[in-house]
């Protein structure tokens, strides 16, 4: 039997054993019926009798049937409880089969990013994915050769730049809902921002992160622990002011002397979650989405009071930082650079990425020692 062939029939299988656990429907119901009908109708047309004697230690047991229906009734269920039970066989080996034949067509594209050092080395190919499909590997890798260097923005952005022609080769000659994207990686977060911006078009993205305690990559679907974002500082806009700063405390606390020495006296808004802070708190789907609405919302405010140019300054989780980029509208916000943190830099946000927007098709790399001047 060929490689092909065995997946199918595993395929299959595994397909089969899912659905008798998991499938409502039409199949599930009249396996059920059939069989309830065939157990319930021999059950009460059959009686049973057990004889037990101490003496000779002698079991005597027999079965016999009764008169409870008449024999046309007796067959005539029996005959419905098979027709039902074989029916509702036949429909679900046509699921299981069609499930099968879907997933052998379906395409799974994993975009892994890898762009620290500290990167993992186990795949995100190879971690739990439920999406059913032949998986192939997009690997963006920009890491630096050693931990006392910095990754460099310019190439970091040529890697980006192959995403998208990498999907469309991989996705070639396939119905657009045949394929998955699953995304996931370790790399600083303007990068993963871009990314998030840049296959925000997909249809179907499923986003994964890495956990450090298990040192596995896991999707984000645990239970939501139901903290939020809070303003926590909102600067009063001047009428000219066409420049601002939106600071996010996600995961980490920022510090706003950082910001002070960045960004001097532009305005800002800072946003935080609820203390104490933690990078392991964002395992819910719902979670992220309740964060990315609040930083969404921010950036329409800022654009809404005539700010062309928002300077995002974001500690959060890799999956969070994606779907904030996925969540970015190139054509109604204002400009969006998004900072790299380095301490051990002065200013501690040495560049930043300008975003894809309106006015600017393609991303750029932002250097500017400190943004002393600006719109006040």
């Amino acid at each position: 039997m060929s490689k092909m062939a065995t997946n199918l029939v595993w395929l299959f299988c595994s397909k089969l054993i899912e659905w008798a656990f998991r499938k409502r429907g039409i199949a599930r119901a009249l396996i059920t019926a059939g069989v309830s009908l065939i157990v319930l109708t021999a059950g009460v047309n059959l009686v049973g009798k057990a004889v037990y004697r101490d003496g000779a230690r002698s079991i005597d047991v027999s079965v016999s049937t009764t008169d409870a229906f008449p024999s046309w009734v007796y067959w005539g269920l029996l005959a419905l409880g098979l027709l039902l039970l074989l029916a509702g066989v036949g429909f679900a080996v046509s699921d299981a089969w069609r499930d099968a034949r879907a997933a052998h067509r379906g395409r799974v594209v994993v975009v892994e990013v890898r762009g620290l050092h500290s990167s993992p080395d186990s795949p995100l190919e190879k971690a739990s994915i439920s999406a059913p499909g032949v998986r192939q590997s997009v690997l963006v890798d920009f890491r630096p050769a050693s931990e006392q260097e910095l990754v460099t923005p310019e190439a970091a952005l040529e890697k980006i730049a192959g995403i998208k022609p990498a999907l469309a080769a991989l996705s070639r000659g396939a119905n657009s809902a045949d394929v998955a994207v699953v995304l996931g990686g370790l790399a600083p977060v303007p990068t993963l921002v871009l990314i998030g911006a840049i296959l925000d078009d997909e249809s179907s993205v499923t986003v994964f992160d890495w956990d450090r305690s298990i040192g596995a990559w896991r999707e984000t679907n645990q239970v939501d622990d139901g903290d939020r974002l809070a303003v926590v500082t909102a600067s009063i806009l001047d009428p000219g002011a066409t420049e601002a700063v939106l600071a996010v405390s996600a995961s980490y606390e920022i510090r706003l002397e950082d910001i002070d020495t960045k960004f001097g006296p532009l305005p800002r808004m800072v946003l935080s979650s609820k203390p104490p802070l933690s990078a392991d708190r964002f395992w819910s789907l719902d979670k992220q989405a309740a964060y990315v609405i609040a930083i969404r919302d921010a950036m329409q405010q800022l654009t809404a009071a005539g700010v062309k140019r928002i300077h995002l300054v974001l500690a959060a989780p890799s999956s969070l930082s994606i779907r904030v980029g996925m969540a970015y509208d190139r054509r109604l916000f204002a400009e969006l650079v998004v900072y790299q943190y380095e301490r051990r830099c002065t200013p501690s946000y040495p560049w930043g990425i300008l975003l894809p927007s309106s006015g600017n098709p393609s991303p750029s790399v932002v250097r500017r020692e400190s943004l002393e001047s600006g719109a006040r």
